[in-house]
This record gives structure tokens, C-alpha cells and sequence, in this order.
């Protein structure tokens, strides 16, 4: 078939039989043929054909092993250079696919090194399965080894691995060989190695680690084992070789090396004994340890008991064994570490009352409490109400101290139920004891009684 323009259509010598179309043309351009592995018979079945592009293709495709059921191009005489609006044009270029999209001529080869974002450089993925995605820029490739299956998706350059399975990897410089199988994970982000396990997530820059079920996110962190979290900057759970399980790093620099362990803050060092895998939740900020800590005693290994709270140094929490042992159970506790690391404010703040474990000696700690309006009050080896610890009363069991030194204040008031006075002591020196009894009748011994203005003991 061709145009009625005084140009007639011919088949060259040797044209392969089939449908040829040809436009201002002696020579057919398009058309479909039969392929030469098929037979013309009325009953051939499952016959495709080929189509074809180009006006030496009804002869050359003439030939054996063209295939059946393909669509052949032939070079473009003549490339596009044209912008049709919603349109694009598939040619061939020197035997390479290619897409022109109106501005850019996009090479769609494994090879060919242009602009398309699908591509297989250098066909780099071998033993795939179930359809593999690679996405590469030009000049950089993945280096596989093993079966890869069920679909992976892998984005970036340079990443290598082995035996890489149900994976999908994002940004470049990624290493995934191990000492077992690396599968169904994600890692994206730039250098970072999962030398093995399953079922991980890797984001950020510098992340390594093995084991399985860890969430790693952030710069620099480092997670062997099982079931761990690290989100943040330079953390470090466990180690090649020392796995540890179920614990969880947030904030900068941070090193747990216990099963258990929960660390949030920065510039903590938790590094335990290889005992140490009690629960723990610590706390800390630019104090290498960590000062804040909630913890189960050791010797509550069933649970039951609650957990305690200290505060004031890692040393009140662990010792060379780890988490110390018969601290009991729902306790709150402080420690001033060797008697200098607690640090007593100076300043008073509106609407706030706070309290703090002070060291007054060696060996004499106890409990300082600061009202709103700066009042002290102090209980350890002795105590103080109204006072501090520097009250030269160390030889007294209780001290209170008055606000006053005239009748005006008193330094200590005893009432009954109905909030009537029984006893007084002025800050002037007076002492008051109202009511007292008028009669020593059934009194004990030792109770005082007004007989008629003197004090008498029974």
C-alpha cells in the first residue's frame, strides 16, 4: 500500500512476506512480516509476526532468529530536533534506543550513559529474581553477588553487597557484606555497612552495625546485636563480637554496652562490666556519665518491686559489678559524688520550692529543702526546721530555728485539733502553756499542772 502521488510501492528481492505501508517512498517503511521461524499454513497458530520501522528492514528481517512478536527500528535517517506540545518521539540512534522528550535525547540502553533515570549500568545485576530495580547515575554502579529476589529497589552508587535479599537501598557508598545474609532491610543515606542481619533500618551517614530488628538514624553511630534503637550522633551500642540486645541510645556520643539499657542525653559513657544486663533508664548531659537514672534492683528479678530514682552521679546507680544491688524498691535517692559534685543554687526563683542531697561532712549526708522565700530546712545526721546544716546544733537531735527575736515570732507552736494553742515558744525566750490542768487527779507521772500559778510535775 502506498500513496497515490504517481510513486509506486515496490518490494525489493528477497522481502519478507506480510503487510508493507510506505509514504513518498519506492520502498515500504512500515509494516508487519511474518517471522522466518513461522509457517504461512491455515493452521499456524500463535504467530505474533514482527513489526517493523525503516525501509531496509522488509529484507533483513528476512533472516533466522528475528524473533516473534518484536518491534524492529531502524536508524532515523534524519534525528528529531522538534517541541510538539504533549508528545515525544522513540527512535533509534546508531542501534541504541532512544527517547526524545522535545528538549533532551535520552539514551534508554543499560550502556548508554544518558539522562534516563532507569537504567542497568554495565548490567551489573546478575542472578536476579523476580524483576530487581536498579537506579544509577551515569559512571557509578552497584557491585552484586548472590541471589537477589522478590523485587529489591536499589538508588544510589557504589554500593556493594552479598547475598542481598527483599532489600531496598537509597544514596551511595553503601556495604552490605557480612558473615550471613543481609535481607529484608532498608538503608539509605551515604558510607554506611550492614555486615548482616534482618529486618533493619539504616538512615544517615557513617551508620555500621549487624544483627536484626535495629533502628539506627543519625551520623556516625555504630549498633551490634538484636531489637536496638539509636537515633542521634555518635553512638555506639555494643560492639563486633560483644552483641548486646534490646537497648536504646538517644542525643550525641552516647556508648551503652548493656542489655536493657535505655540512655538519653549526650556525652554519656555506660560502658557496664560484661555482667551488667539489668533494666535501666539513664539520663545525662556533658558529664561523660550519666546522673540521672531509673533502675529495678538486681535482686528484684521477677519485676515485682518498683523501680528506683537517683540522681547526682552514675557511681549512686552501678559499681564495678553494674547496677547495684539491695537498693530496694521505689526509692528516691541523691548522691553528691566524692562530696563535691552537687552544686547549691544561689539564686531564688518565684513560685518554685526544690530540695537536693548535700554531704555537710564526710560521711553526713542528708537532705537540704529551700522554700519559695529562701527558708532552709535540713535532715540528715540531725536536723533543722527553719535552718540549714551550718546552725551550730550538730550535738542536737532537732533544732528550730525562729524567724525573730522579739515576742512578736515564734519559733515554735504546738495546737490541738480545733487549732487552739497548747504550747508556744516565743522567739523572745517566753515560754506558753495554755491550759494546762488545774488538778494532778489522774495525771501520769511526769505531766505538768498549774497549781494555783506555780508549775508543779506530777
Amino acid at each position: 500500500m502506498g500513496t497515490d502521488s504517481g510513486v509506486q510501492l515496490q518490494l525489493a528481492s528477497g522481502a519478507s512476506n506480510g503487510v508493507h505501508l510506505g509514504v513518498a517512498s519506492t520502498r515500504p517503511s512500515f509494516g508487519v512480516v511474518k517471522s522466518t521461524a513461522k509457517s504461512l499454513t491455515t493452521s499456524a497458530t500463535n504467530t505474533a509476526g514482527l513489526a517493523y520501522l525503516g525501509t531496509g528492514l522488509p529484507v533483513a528481517l528476512n533472516v533466522a532468529n528475528t524473533g516473534d512478536g518484536a518491534f524492529w527500528i531502524e536508524d532515523a535517517i534524519t534525528a528529531p530536533t522538534a517541541t510538539v506540545t504533549g508528545a515525544g518521539a522513540l527512535y533509534s540512534n546508531s542501534g541504541a534506543l532512544t527517547w526524545w522528550d522535545g528538549t533532551t535525547a535520552h539514551d534508554l540502553t543499560a550502556g548508554g550513559g544518558g539522562s534516563s533515570l532507569w537504567t542497568d549500568n554495565t548490567n551489573r545485576i546478575t542472578d536476579e529474581n523476580y524483576g530487581l530495580v536498579e537506579i544509577i547515575d551515569s559512571g557509578f554502579g552497584n557491585t552484586y553477588s548472590g541471589t537477589y529476589s522478590f523485587g529489591n529497589l536499589v538508588i544510589g552508587n557504589s554500593n556493594t553487597s552479598t547475598n542481598l535479599q527483599r532489600t531496598f537501598i537509597l544514596g551511595n557508598s553503601h556495604t552490605t557484606a557480612g558473615t550471613s545474609t543481609v535481607s529484608n532491610s532498608i538503608v539509605s543515606g551515604t558510607s554506611n555497612e550492614l555486615k548482616y542481619g534482618s529486618y533493619n533500618f539504616y538512615s544517615g551517614t557513617n551508620v555500621n552495625g549487624g544483627g536484626d530488628d535495629n533502628i539506627v538514624v543519625g551520623n556516625a553511630n555504630n549498633v551490634y546485636g538484636d531489637k536496638n534503637v539509636a537515633l542521634g550522633q555518635s553512638i555506639t551500642i555494643g560492639a563486633s563480637g560483644a552483641e548486646i540486645n534490646n537497648s536504646v541510645a538517644i542525643g550525641k556520643s552516647i556508648t551503652i554496652q548493656g542489655n536493657e539499657q535505655i540512655a538519653i542525653g549526650r556525652n554519656i559513657d555506660m560502658t557496664f562490666s560484661s555482667t551488667e544486663n539489668h533494666k535501666a533508664i539513664f539520663f545525662g548531659l556533658n558529664s561523660t556519665r550519666p546522673t540521672v537514672g531509673i533502675y529495678n534492683d538486681p535482686g528484684s528479678a521477677d519485676g515485682s518491686r518498683p523501680s528506683n530514682f537517683s540522681m547526682g552521679s552514675f557511681e549512686a546507680m552501678r559499681d564495678a559489678f553494674g547496677i547495684k544491688n539491695n537498693h530496694g524498691g521505689g526509692i528516691f535517692q541523691f548522691h553528691n559524688y566524692l562530696g563535691t559534685a552537687t552544686v547549691e543554687p544561689t539564686a531564688l526563683t518565684a513560685d518554685m520550692s526544690r530540695m537536693w542531697g548535700w554531704e555537710r561532712a564526710s560521711g553526713k549526708m542528708g537532705h537540704k529543702f529551700e522554700s519559695e522565700d529562701g527558708t532552709n530546712q535540713w535532715f540528715g545526721d540531725f536536723s533543722v526546721i527553719g535552718g540549714d546544716e551550718t546552725s551550730s546544733n550538730a550535738n542536737k537531735t532537732l533544732t528550730v530555728v525562729g524567724t525573730g527575736t522579739t515576742s512578736g515570732t515564734s519559733s515554735l507552736q504546738c495546737e490541738d485539733s480545733a487549732g487552739t494553742a497548747t504550747l508556744e515558744v516565743r522567739d523572745d525566750g517566753v515560754v506558753i502553756m495554755a491550759g494546762l490542768p488545774t488538778s494532778a487527779t489522774g495525771l501520769p507521772t511526769g505531766a505538768l499542772w498549774n497549781n494555783s500559778g506555780v508549775i508543779n510535775i506530777v
